[in-house]
């Protein structure tokens, strides 16, 4: 258990970090570029994002829940993971110019291939970092990707100065990733973690079944989750995208690096003790507890204060994004929740539930984002993202949950239940300030509401969710 309570504080440390350092430059490049290069930059990104699942076929997950993988195993699966890195690149390389005719942006296509090594990259130190996952040292993984949102952050704004455009993105992005994976290598080659290179399929057939599921999982979440960008980005144009994707960029971004604490720390928990019921239920309580305790305020707080965070941060070229950003706030609110089921369905070794879940949404989200569209308003889509969430949420309780762990309704609830509530406790009053005790400067009035909204939540949270916050804090503190 200490492993675990360890590894959830440097994971935890390692998001905050990572989170600030990329907030701090995407809002300095969307600045400086505004809404029509930041669309360029989201139309690169969600192209890249369709070859990269099938980079890695679900190895590092199946890596992760086998109990026990050999040595050939390993090798084999770092030998496929070269070759698969290899055959996504060409092929990312020869359909460049078609997702550029596409997307109707000229151009595209040479950004697309230069992103594109990325793949490459990333296959140096993948196999590493899924067995430091494994093993729960997180410290080593977590000091490596701070190291390398650092560099990010450093060339992005160095080459944005000197007039680079969306090069410096990209260029940025190609130097974090070489970091990583270079030093992700390097530790697990001296920490013999590094088996070299080996090929017999037979031996890891069950793995990499196990892997074809979750690359289908995989594949039709990613389509799920970008359709938006990628309706939006056809029917649309890159303004109105660069507006949706920065809003996104923030919300998700901030969910992903919450959820990512969860997940990178649950899923291999879960894996450990999956033949004992009990405590997966009380692993995955505990989880949604926690993601709530730091989501709720955050997205409902930037929900109220959305249009002074908007003009102080970004400037009136970005005055749209306000309303697209608070209706944002509450979709991935509610879809953070449905992500904690994520490490308790792989953990339990139930790829192929994912898979089926994952198809069935294929056939949903992208059918709401497509109608949504047609009214040529941003907003609408978001509006449908959000209800459409919601419903996905209940559903998804009867379709994983109760059949995982058992009907835990009341239970459930109130985990999600104590750290809302304390939530828009807090939010009723950051608006009631808003409203009654306006200051002179957007900045000081923005700085009052979030350092009141926090004093706030704490209050209501003491008192609504003591137990809960005050075992958070000690597992963050090591106490």
């Amino acid at each position: 258990m200490s492993a675990l309570v360890s590894g959830t504080r440097w994971v935890a440390v390692e998001a905050i970090v990572s989170r600030l350092l990329q907030l701090f430059s995407a809002f300095f490049v969307a600045r400086e570029l505004g809404p029509e290069v930041m669309g360029l930059v989201a139309l690169v990104l969600v192209s890249l994002e369709i070859f990269r699942v099938f980079s890695e076929m679900g190895i590092s997950q199946a890596l992760i829940h086998q109990k026990d993988p050999t040595s050939e195993q390993i090798a084999t699966l770092y030998t496929l993971n070269w070759l698969l890195a290899l055959t996504v690149y060409l092929a990312i390389y020869l359909l460049a110019p078609c997702l550029s005719a596409f997307f109707e942006q000229g151009g595209l296509a040479e950004i697309i291939k230069v992103a594109g090594l990325s793949v490459l990259i990333t296959a140096l130190g993948q196999q590493t970092i899924a067995l430091l996952q494994k093993q729960l040292r997180f410290k080593a993984i977590s000091i490596i990707s701070m190291v390398a949102a650092a560099l990010n952050v450093v060339v992005a704004i160095s080459l944005v100065t000197l007039g680079w455009g969306i090069w410096s993105i990209v260029i940025a992005q190609l130097a974090a990733v070489t970091v990583r994976s270079g030093c992700a290598f390097i530790y697990g080659y001296h920490s013999k973690l590094f088996n070299g290179f080996g090929f017999s399929f037979k031996s890891v057939r069950p793995i990499f079944s196990f892997g074809l599921y979750q690359t289908g999982a995989m594949s039709m979440n990613m389509i799920n989750s970008r359709a938006d960008q990628i309706i939006i980005g056809k029917s649309m144009g890159a303004t109105a995208l660069g507006i949706y994707s920065l809003g996104t960029q923030i919300t998700l971004q901030a969910m992903q690096q919450i959820n990512g604490v969860a997940t990178r720390v649950a899923f291999p928990a879960v894996s450990k003790s999956q033949d004992e019921i009990e405590e997966v239920k009380r692993i995955y309580l505990s989880i949604i507890g926690n993601v709530l305790l730091v989501s709720a305020p955050l997205f409902i707080g930037l929900a109220i204060v959305s249009p002074l965070f908007v003009n102080v941060v970004l400037g009136e070229k970005w005055s749209e994004l306000s309303s697209v950003l608070s209706i944002l706030c509450g979709y991935v609110l509610v879809r953070s929740l449905g992500n904690v089921n994520g490490p308790l369905v792989m953990g339990l070794g139930k790829a192929r539930w994912a898979f089926y879940w994952n198809l069935l949404l294929l056939l949903i989200i992208p059918f709401v984002i497509l109608i949504s569209s047609l009214s040529g308003d941003v907003e609408v889509v978001a509006l449908s993202l959000f209800f459409t969430q919601i419903f996905l949420l209940c559903a998804a309780y009867f379709y994983w949950v109760r059949r995982l762990v058992g009907p835990c309704g009341k239970q459930y609830v109130l985990a999600i239940a104590r750290p809302l509530s304390s939530a828009v406790l807090m939010g009723v009053v950051v608006t009631l300030i808003y409203t009654f005790f306006p200051l002179g400067s957007q900045l000081e009035m923005l700085l009052l509401l979030i350092f009141s909204g926090g004093i706030f939540y704490i209050f209501f949270s003491m008192i609504i969710n003591q137990r809960n916050i005050t075992s958070f804090v000690r597992n963050i503190m090591g106490a």
